[in-house]
């Protein structure tokens, strides 16, 4: 039934006439859930980010559910899904309780009756279905905010293969998409005892500001939430941008900066880009403190960097003072305390702060054609044109099949297994770069999953990407 409704609603989606652009969301607050207990703010959370995203954000279509039985969440996405076709921005913002099970997220209901690992299946609406719904779209660019990583309110018979805390992490395996959780995979995010759960109200803080990179907005939350949860909690995000997204829109002077283009040098160079360099030169001829932070966003080692940090050093208020905007700004941390994990290397920690991956050449897989982009020594294989068999499997353009990091001519990351049914599942790889520099070879085992979509084991599996040329 479930594969039905989501057959049924992109071929909805196909035959409607597209809007012209524009921004529309998803946002739904469940609070009440019955005999599982009440949260006290996802109603809060969804009602003050509707607020935000209409009247501060510009969002022209906002679906807005709270307590939301199954089919009141049915209608939404039916009706977010034709509203997300051809959008310049598709958001989604969840409240609530999320559970993992054998590996997938699942969003739950007010008034689910679960009582089995099934009705959970059955009653509950998969994450990663959303963000497949956002795809098949069209939207141009698409965010997803999930403030449920609370605790598994249910039963331990009742989810036999569900994970006791958190929500397993789900990659962004699409360009142009950004995936937000209000803490780290496997850890339990708190209600807190304001009006807002810490994570919503560093949104609502952060979120409509002018001239701040939507990266550059979650680390500020995260830093928020950090402070405000006495270091228990630690939001992740991963993300597959190829542009600077500015959702509280930006200045003149930012728009002048983010506008140009990056042209990264080769693989393995260190010499500076022409645009690194003309921002220097720019800057030397007096730019102002917005200019040299926009800068350092975007060329963290540039070819300027040291100098412009030593000038901001002189004109920069202590972290103590206040923003801009009046607000005190705790002190930046710049990593996590020993007991938070290390991100892994297929998050958004991994690229270098504040960038995005830009096409550097293409390659072939098994006659697919791919995009390898690179931001530092991050780099990610995706697909520009898929092949027709994994197209028919529902393999887009901007579909992400490798994210990972190049240490000389070494590759290692995390590739991606796709399935309509069962939804992205990643697993571990490495390999090298041949010494012409026109190969890539990786292995890893991958994760064979059965007909309910659990894990039952491994297999051995490669990679190759053969180079085509440097342009399309």
């Amino acid at each position: 039934m479930r594969r039905l409704f989501f057959a049924v609603l992109f071929c909805l989606i196909g035959v409607l006439p597209a809007l012209a652009g524009g921004r529309v969301a998803l946002v739904v607050g469940n609070s009440d859930y019955g005999s599982f207990g009440r949260l006290a703010n996802p109603a809060n959370d969804a009602g003050a980010m509707a607020r935000l995203l209409k009247s501060e954000l510009g969002f022209d279509v906002i679906v807005s559910r709270v307590d939301a039985t199954y089919a009141d969440m049915h209608e939404a996405l039916t009706e977010f899904g034709r509203a997300a076709v051809d959008a310049d921005v598709a958001l989604f913002f969840y409240a609530g309780h999320g559970i993992e099970l054998d590996g997938a997220n699942y969003m739950l209901p007010v008034g689910a009756d679960i009582r089995t690992d099934v009705d959970l299946i059955n009653q509950g609406y998969r994450l990663d279905r959303v963000i497949e719904l956002m795809v098949r779209a069209g939207a141009k660019i698409k965010v997803v905010l999930i403030d449920a990583c609370r605790n598994n309110p249910l039963p331990t018979a009742a989810t036999r293969g569900a994970a006791s805390l958190g929500l397993k992490p789900l990659y962004a395996t699409n360009t142009d998409t950004l995936i937000a959780f209000a803490t780290e995979p496997g850890r339990v995010a708190f209600d807190g005892d304001g009006t807002n759960s810490p994570f919503t109200a560093g949104l609502i803080d952060y979120l409509s500001k002018p001239d701040i990179e939507i990266q550059s907005v979650l680390r500020r939350v995260r830093n928020a939430v950090y402070h405000a949860t006495n270091q228990r909690q630690f939001p992740w995000w991963d993300d597959m941008f190829l542009s600077d997204v500015f959702l509280g829109g930006k200045s003149e002077a930012t728009a002048q900066i983010a506008g140009l283009s990056s042209n990264q040098p080769s693989a393995g160079s260190n010499a500076p880009s022409a645009d690194d360099i003309a921002m220097c030169e720019r800057l030397g001829e007096g730019g102002s403190t917005l200019m040299m932070e926009a800068y350092l966003e975007r060329y963290p080692d540039g070819f300027c960097a040291s100098a412009v940090r030593r000038r901001l050093g002189a004109v920069s208020p202590p972290p103590s003072q206040s923003d801009s905007d009046g607000s005190a700004a705790p002190a930046i941390i710049e990593a996590p305390t020993p007991a938070v994990p290390a991100p892994s290397p297929g998050s958004t920690e991994a690229a270098a702060a504040g960038g995005h991956y830009k096409v550097s050449s293409y390659w072939d897989h098994n006659g697919s054609l791919m995009a390898l982009s690179a931001q530092g020594d991050s780099r990610v294989f995706y697909y520009e044109k898929p092949r027709d068999l994994i197209a028919k499997a529902g393999v887009t353009p901007g579909t992400v099949l490798f994210k990972g990091k190049l240490s000389g001519k070494t590759y290692q990351g995390q590739a991606f297994i796709f399935s309509a049914k069962c939804g992205p599942i990643a697993y571990a790889v490495s390999g090298a770069v041949s010494a012409d520099w026109t190969r890539v070879d990786l292995r890893g085992n991958r994760p064979v999953r059965d007909a309910n979509c659990r894990q039952t084991g491994t297999k051995p599996d490669r990679l190759v990407f053969e180079y085509k040329s440097k342009t399309l």
